[in-house]
């Protein structure tokens, strides 16, 4: 199935509704679904690592980030991301392996606007976190 989204990976289309400021727990790459992976310190910056499969999402990455540097992340609005297989369009979604998505039976973080039929595919998800 391709990109099947309006926009490119990690862009969103609207205007965000919520978007935080995170502190990048290691590698991080533009489209992906990050976990919380340490609460916020003295500064009040949340730390976030790419999520896994079994992990919940805090959201997903605004832009490309090294350990360490402050990433904008999207809580709450329409943003591309990355299919880890078959993902119906109006389905809900769940984190993957890799900061990916998968299809969920039960609501846990948003849910597809446009489809993807294989690992790798983009979809566009509006994400409820």
């Amino acid at each position: 199935m391709g990109n099947t989204s309006p926009v490119g990976l990690g862009e969103t289309l609207h205007t965000p509704e919520w978007v935080e400021t995170c502190k990048a727990g290691g590698t991080i790459t533009k489209g992906q679904v990050v976990k919380l992976s340490s609460a916020p310190g003295s500064d009040g910056i949340a730390t976030v690592a790419a999520a896994a499969a079994t992990e919940i999402a805090y959201g997903v990455a605004l832009r490309n980030a090294s350990s360490g540097d402050y990433i904008p992340v999207l809580k709450r609005g329409y943003v591309t991301v990355t299919a880890a297989g078959s993902v119906t369009a109006g389905g809900y979604i769940k984190p993957a392996a890799g900061g990916k998505v998968q299809a969920a039976t039960a609501f846990e973080m948003g849910w597809a606007v446009t489809g993807a039929s294989n690992d790798g595919d983009t979809l566009l998800v509006r994400v409820v976190l």
